[in-house]
């Protein structure tokens, strides 16, 4: 499952709804959180804090770069995801984390 727009409202939620499960409101097995960690997102956005947020929600391994076409130029993305992230980082947002998603060789060079 890949949530778009770095997730959306879910990672800033999350604590949230973790508050409602130890408040017994909602019964589910672990915290949402945990579940979150399994899921993937993108980066359509230009919030370095949203980017934060959902390193710290998804995990960097589960971050996907995309671009949103034509409404977000895949240019722009490409200097925001450049800007925020370490090189080796953004070399799996780029490209690594979406070939061991997608279960396939990276045509690019380390």
């Amino acid at each position: 499952l890949v949530h778009p727009h770095f997730g959306g409202t879910l990672p800033y939620l999350t604590n949230r709804v973790e508050v409602y499960q130890r408040q017994g409101r909602w019964t589910i097995e672990r915290p949402i959180g945990e579940y979150l960690a399994q899921f993937y997102t993108d980066t359509v956005s230009e919030s370095p804090g949203a980017l934060r947020m959902a390193i710290e929600a998804y995990g960097i391994q589960h971050i996907l770069f995309a671009s949103d076409f034509p409404y977000f130029p895949a240019g722009d993305g490409v200097r925001f995801v450049s800007q925020h992230l370490a090189p080796s980082d953004a070399r799996e947002v780029f490209h690594g984390n979406a070939c061991r998603l997608l279960g396939i060789e990276s045509l690019v060079s380390a």
